[in-house]
């Protein structure tokens, strides 16, 4: 039977390049990541989607959320630290505009 290589491999001393036709022996053992039989077509599998995150009610002790990444950061980490810089240059432009 015909198969079609799905990736770059080496099995029993033989060198399988991607996209290639083989014909195979029944007697090979022939794993689905690398091998396709020809006539079918791949099965598409979809990912599954990630849930929302969700805010805390109650905010643990160093950490505050981040609307830019919608997740919590250590205050004494450097993404958070990086996040709180930029929250805290919109305050500043925010109450600058309110002025003016």
């Amino acid at each position: 039977m015909k198969y079609r290589c799905l990736r770059n491999c080496f099995i029993n001393g033989q060198i399988y390049l991607k996209g290639e036709t083989w014909e195979l022996p029944d007697s090979m053992e022939k794993s689905e990541k690398h091998f396709q039989p020809l006539g079918e077509q791949p099965v598409e599998v979809e990912p599954e989607p990630k849930p929302e995150p969700v805010k805390p009610d109650k905010m643990p002790a160093g950490m505050f959320w981040c609307v830019k990444h919608n997740t919590l950061h250590r205050l004494n980490s450097s993404t958070g630290k990086k996040c709180l810089k930029r929250i805290e240059a919109e305050i500043t432009r925010g109450a600058e505009a309110l002025e003016t």
